[in-house]
């Protein structure tokens, strides 16, 4: 149930189905607000002096209009109902970054605490109307920077709720010791969470508040578990100092795990552990809701807090960190005895951390420079050290961030040393817990180059195994690298991949979970410094069947073009570059083997083609390895690949995971009489891409399956792809943990529900709304669905009346999920039956799959489909298709609206297309790295897509 803990009590929030819940446990309870809805509706309206969210944002924009000198707003993204997200910055020279200690306040995480924006919002601009009057706010803007995020939950102001527009509870949405909870379906899955993540990751925060109401109470680190953090005692001195400069009576103080409440998920244990800052939740007033005639009362409390905070901010420790040679700026990890490391500013070189008087060591890791350590540091009180730091060049790069983690359940009986994968190996590690999970921040690019590319260590001499995955953005997509056991070197070659910077290591779920040292060791993770030589890599190869179906994919029968991009990773040029392909198989016949890819400058790529031919008694789904031979310079540099394919595409899986297989075999049955072809599997494939759709079946209880993490992860790495997915079970969307795949549905389970299905009825304006169905299956907690925009509910259970299946057109993948099972409904006349109903979700899902030839697929729509690869380096495939021939338009824009190619401005028929790009504009010319949109116009719509273009 989501609410508010206590030693002793809790405040909770219930939809009726919940109340029921409670009142079935016998435990004594209140109803304090009978209708929330009610109670809030005309909230905003009567109003005497709480500012409405445009009001804030108008407020802002006043504020940065009337002191340009030191006040600036950064946008940092919109909300999921389109409001601003967005910080004040206030400082003298306001635009620099100077090498100022740092301080942050932010409000309204949960919406419904209103007072918190109110805080945040009056405070600016007390800030900015003081400064040059107020002779102690001037010098603190003169030697500060102070950042306000007046609201991190606009959508939760205006709607008067704890959660943000998707149900989820933001202040459980953030990455370190993430588990699950408040509805986060991942760590900063939410807009509003990767937001203000990207204000705290890009600033080096020596004191974050976050402000809440409820209570009154400052609760510190840490909030996941019960034991103290490393730097408690100087935040517990630091939180006194609020409490004792405020307006309140006796504000009370302390860890908030023990003080208030556990959580996983919080933004001031990510802030603490990421980024190292003081970090706390302060809690301004018992009421989510006071009086507006007490909105000053509770502000004038906390303003001479705040100026407190600002000023204790520049003391303790500072200095910067710069090159020994050339005098810049370098972002490097400090570490002050055994406290939690913080660091250094990539543009101004500064570093600040808040200490108590007393001696300490400091010691400087930054990946490229030698380490340094400077001892016997005197800090006296109320005042700062300035200590210097001026590194000489290395080649060594290790783990420069911890930016994410889970451990399932917690698990307090291991210490949780996470700074521990920091540095060279050393023995010291941290545990990432049975079934548990890391992702960590490198800083820079790793490019693969010859040879391996990283190292992960093992902390201790009992080799453990995991899985290693590997991406460009802390948020995925993930790309699965390899499986590890102990100390183990990965290629990127191995995945295709040219660079990352972010690596996540997942347990394999072997051993205990509540020990010390639960989980995999990880002790350190290093970049492998490749020595100088000639290096060409298999950067990408695409299928070219423009003579056959166009799928892009080897069919039987078919004669395509292998089209291989080769990159010159080395530091040598590369010349005249030929490659050679051989197979294992009398499935195909080589028509050319042999490409000439010329001269490779380095950095530069060439493409190279090979033709093949497919014979038409190749089974479908056939697997098909290609050898690539590659040789340069007169053979003194030569090199190999394999390239893989599959023959074929099986248009459906039928992957039946229920227990009682209610639904698997009735759903081919349909399938089968919608002349649909089709495979059926009780367990998951070794590979989901040789499917074009899924139809997942997981049960009802007490006989279901529940998605595990690495399974929701391959259904969503599918429909990323372009896949669709078919999903229904009882339990999955209300009562069991969340995947990857589930937010991809965008459902929102809203209760476990009970015992009640009974006639199902299609809903208007979708593609049911002539349907109704008779249930006899298995009929036990079906889940209560809701549609999150745009997704649209297509059934809902008669009486009690609540929504059973949704679907969802993503534009690049299309869903289908379902309480309910396909196998329960009972047939009754036309429209109502189950082949019908399986025709028109086949529809759905762009066209009724009956093979592999292309007149064989009726085409509902035009669409516009994903590019593969994505991200890509060189070259990339655009897929569209057409309901009825037209004349189009394809172009590319950058991210400023500037149109860079035409690729298609012709006639095209009906059916499915093609089209490269080659990552060049009109003149022929490389374009950089980036973002860019590409858009098709044709007779009837207009329909956009984003590619991501990294060298």
């Amino acid at each position: 149930l989501n609410g508010d803990f206590y030693n002793d009590f809790a405040i909770l929030y219930v939809i009726p189905s919940e109340l029921k819940r409670v009142k079935s446990t016998g435990l004594k309870f209140e109803i304090l607000k009978e209708d929330l809805n009610k109670y809030y509706a005309n909230f905003w309206d009567n109003k005497d002096a709480y500012h409405t969210y445009q009001e804030i944002i108008d407020l802002m924009d006043s504020l940065v209009t009337a002191f340009p000198g030191i006040c600036s707003k950064t946008v940092y993204g919109t909300s999921i109902e389109g409001r601003e997200l967005s910080a004040l910055k206030i400082s003298d020279n306001v635009t620099i970054d100077e090498p100022e200690a740092e301080v942050m306040f932010d409000g309204g995480i949960h919406g419904d605490e209103i007072g918190a924006a109110e805080n945040c919002i009056r405070f600016a601009r007390h800030l900015c109307v003081e400064y040059g009057s107020d002779p102690q706010i001037t010098t603190l803007i003169n030697t500060r920077e102070i950042w306000i995020y007046c609201m991190v939950n606009p959508d939760g102001r205006v709607n008067n709720s704890r959660y943000n527009a998707n149900g989820v509870d933001l202040n459980r949405d953030w990455g370190y010791m993430w588990d699950g909870w408040g509805s986060s379906t991942g760590a900063y899955s939410q807009v509003e969470s990767k937001a203000l993540r990207k204000c705290m990751y890009n600033n080096q925060f020596v004191v974050h508040t976050t402000y809440h109401s409820g209570t009154e109470y400052i609760s510190c680190p840490w909030s996941y578990r019960p034991d103290h953090c490393p730097d408690y005692d100087h935040i517990i001195q630091l939180a006194g100092v609020y409490s004792s400069t405020s307006g309140y009576p006796n504000l009370q103080y302390g860890q908030g795990c023990t003080g208030m409440y556990p959580i996983n998920g919080s933004s001031k244990d990510s802030n603490y552990g990421v980024n190292g800052s003081i970090s706390w939740s302060m809690e301004i007033s018992y009421s989510k809701h006071p009086p507006a005639s007490q909105i000053m009362l509770y502000y004038n409390y906390n303003e001479p807090s705040m100026i407190a905070i600002i000023e204790y901010s520049g003391y303790g420790l500072e200095g910067t960190v710069t090159d020994a040679n050339t005098g810049d700026p370098v972002a490097a990890i400090i570490k002050v005895n055994d406290y939690f490391p913080t660091y250094s500013d990539s543009t101004a070189g500064d570093y600040h951390k808040y200490v108590l008087p007393g001696t300490y060591s400091i010691t400087v890791l930054a990946n490229n420079y030698q380490t340094q350590t400077i001892n016997n540091i005197v800090v006296n009180d109320l005042s700062s050290t300035v200590t210097d730091f001026q590194l000489q060049p290395d080649t060594s790069q290790y783990v420069y961030k911890f930016s994410s983690s889970r451990i399932p359940n917690n698990n307090n009986a291991d210490e949780g040393n996470t700074p521990a994968v920091f540095d060279a190996p050393d023995d010291v590690f941290y545990s990432i817990g049975k079934n548990g999970w890391v992702v960590l921040d490198m800083q820079y690019p790793i490019s693969d180059g010859p040879g391996n590319d990283f190292i992960v260590y093992e902390g201790d001499d009992t080799p453990e195994g995991y899985d290693c995955y590997v991406a460009l953005s802390m948020d995925g997509p993930w790309v699965f690298l390899g499986e590890g056991n102990g100390t183990t070197e990965f290629n990127l070659a191995n995945a295709f991949i040219n660079n990352i910077q972010f690596i996540k290591i997942n347990d394999d779920g072997d051993g205990a979970s509540n020990v010390n040292d639960a989980g995999f060791d990880l002790d350190a993770i290093e970049v492998i410094d490749n020595t100088s030589g000639m290096y060409l890599l298999l950067s990408n190869y695409i299928v070219d069947d423009e003579g056959g179906n166009g799928n892009c994919r080897i069919d039987p029968g078919e004669t395509v073009d292998i089209i291989v991009s080769l990159l010159n990773n080395g530091d040598y040029i590369a010349q005249y570059v030929t490659g050679v392909i051989s197979v294992d198989t009398t499935f195909i016949t080589i028509d050319d083997s042999t490409a000439n890819f010329g001269t490779i400058a380095i950095g530069d790529t060439a493409t190279g083609t090979f033709t093949i031919t497919a014979k038409d008694t190749v089974p479908a789904g056939q697997n098909l390895d290609i050898n690539l031979n590659v040789s340069s310079n007169g053979g003194t540099y030569t090199n190999s690949y394999v390239m893989n394919f599959i023959i074929g595409q099986i248009p459906i899986l039928v992957l039946d995971l229920d227990g009682n297989t209610n639904s698997g075999p009735v759903i081919q049955t349909a399938l089968e009489d919608a002349e649909a072809i089709s495979e059926y599997l009780t367990e998951f494939p070794e590979d989901l891409s040789v499917y074009t759709s899924v139809f997942v079946c997981l049960g009802t209880y007490n006989s279901n399956h529940v998605l595990t993490v690495g399974e929701g992860q391959l259904l969503a790495d599918f429909l990323n792809t372009g896949g669709s997915i078919y999903m229904e079970g009882g339990d999955t969307w209300a009562y069991d943990n969340q995947t990857a795949v589930h937010t991809m549905f965008n459902i929102n389970g809203v209760d476990d529900g009970n015992n009640d299905l009974g006639t199902i009825l299609g809903i208007y304006g979708t593609f049911t709304e002539d349907m109704n169905f008779n249930y006899s299956g298995d009929n036990s907690y079906i889940d209560h669905l809701e549609p999150i925009s745009p997704a649209v509910l297509i059934f809902e259970n008669q009486s009690p009346s609540y929504g059973c299946a949704i679907a969802h057109d993503a534009d690049d993948y299309k869903t289908i999920g379902s309480s309910f099972e396909f196998g329960g409904l009972d047939d009754v006349t036309y429209p109502s039956t189950k082949e019908e109903y399986m025709t028109r979700i086949l529809n759905f899902f762009n066209g009724i799959y009956t093979g592999v030839e292309k007149n064989n697929i009726v085409f509902l729509n035009d669409e516009l489909g994903p590019n593969y690869p994505n991200p890509f380096s060189n070259l990339t495939t655009i897929h569209f298709t057409l309901n009825k021939s037209s004349n189009i338009q394809l172009d590319i824009f950058d991210l400023t609206g500037k149109k860079i190619k035409t690729l298609v401005n012709d006639f095209k028929n009906t059916g499915k297309h093609k089209v490269t790009w080659d990552a060049r504009d009109n003149y022929g010319n490389s374009v950089p790295c980036g973002i860019y949109f590409y858009i098709l116009k044709t007779g009837s719509s207009v329909q956009t897509k984003k590619m991501i273009l990294s060298y």
